[in-house]
């Protein structure tokens, strides 16, 4: 039975989180709180397995408190439950790299009631995965500790003037993905002679904050994918939510595309349409990497990129914190090596290099 408080100012929330996690047999709540401060003082007596914490609160808000969590009770894992607005996107990536273990986004208005209830299997298996993941590694460096570069600037206008394609690096991620991503992308070189594409699942509004704390830390130059970009060395472009990340050719440039075209093995975006889409127009120039995700998104048609010439790896089990999309590409024979998440930068960068 996995013990769960959730941690909310309104009690109207608190209300529509328990009784959703009630709905499962393996999910208890064992109790709620109004606050940060309320919230402690309950940890301390009833030791739970998982909280969900929302991120504005009087008193003492979520970021305060999942600091004291992290630091008092290390092994309690913590779902943010973030507002869709810019703000909240910028401190729920904070929380990422705090420690927290994944977000929710939480509806608001009248239509809260619909929206949550939507959302029931999403919250559920993210409560689930927060737990499951208590046995797993955690990341060696935590990014918290990761800070601004000096002089980006310099790097990213030296990227920018940049025009020339070598390689691609297709790459689709999950549950456990921002973490995971930032323990890669810091460790490749300024020089690095690839674009590079990320689906990352994640809900409109955040992709946005989350290429821009990549771009803060990485000496590549990361942002959010937009149409017609140009694919050249050094870039690192990120899926907008809700969109399906695709390229095409145009004269000898390789052009990104973003769509809504309907969702694929239930994400828009999908792992599997950029694979598709990169094996199609880049052949045996593109490497695909699958990582930590629940699921099967991008497990069939990485197996596009090696039918067609190009390198696949897969995060191995020891280093994912949900071991779904890279065991399925495993079990289908669509990839060439299968490595530990601290061994993806050299990959990539041993890759680009022949």
């Amino acid at each position: 039975m996995i013990k769960v408080i959730v941690v909310d100012d309104s009690a109207l929330m608190r209300k529509f989180l328990s009784e959703i996690l009630s709905t499962d047999n393996d999910i208890k709540v064992i109790n709620t709180a109004r606050d940060g401060i309320d919230a402690l003082e309950k940890i301390k007596i009833e030791k739970p397995d998982v909280i969900t914490l929302d991120i504005e609160m009087p008193n003492m808000n979520g970021m305060e408190t999942l600091k004291a969590i992290k630091k008092n009770y290390p092994k309690i894992q913590v779902v943010m439950i973030s507002s869709l607005t810019t703000e909240h996107a910028q401190i729920t990536i904070k929380a990422l790299e705090f420690g927290a273990f994944d977000f929710i986004p939480k509806p608001s208005g009248r239509s809260i009631d619909i929206n949550i209830k939507k959302s029931t299997e999403e919250i559920i298996s993210k409560v689930k995965n927060a737990n499951y993941s208590k046995s797993k590694i955690i990341i060696k460096n935590p990014i918290f500790a990761l800070t601004k570069l000096e002089k980006k600037e310099e790097y990213s206008e030296k990227i920018l003037k940049n025009n020339h394609l070598n390689k691609i690096i297709a790459i689709g991620i999950s549950t456990g993905g921002p973490n995971a991503i930032m323990e890669v992308l810091p460790k490749l070189p300024q020089d690095l002679k690839a674009c590079i594409l990320i689906v990352q699942h994640m809900p409109a509004g955040f992709t946005k904050a989350f290429a821009e704390r990549l771009n803060s830390v990485s000496k590549l130059y990361v942002k959010e994918a937009e149409n017609n970009d140009v694919c050249s060395d050094g870039k690192v472009f990120l899926a907008p939510g809700n969109y399906h990340l695709k390229v095409r050719r145009q004269g000898v440039n390789l052009i990104i595309d973003i769509a809504q075209d309907d969702p694929v093995n239930r994400h828009r975006p999908s792992a599997d349409v950029l694979f598709e889409s990169v094996a199609k127009n880049y052949s045996r120039n593109t490497m695909g990497i699958i990582m930590t995700g629940m699921g099967s998104d991008g497990a069939k048609n990485i197996g596009m990129i090696k039918k067609f010439g190009g390198y696949t790896i897969g995060q191995d089990e020891k280093t994912s914190i949900v071991y779904g999309m890279p065991r399925v590409a495993n079990e289908l024979g669509n990839l060439d090596k299968v490595v530990s998440l601290y061994d993806i930068h050299k990959e990539i960068i041993d890759f680009t290099n022949k």
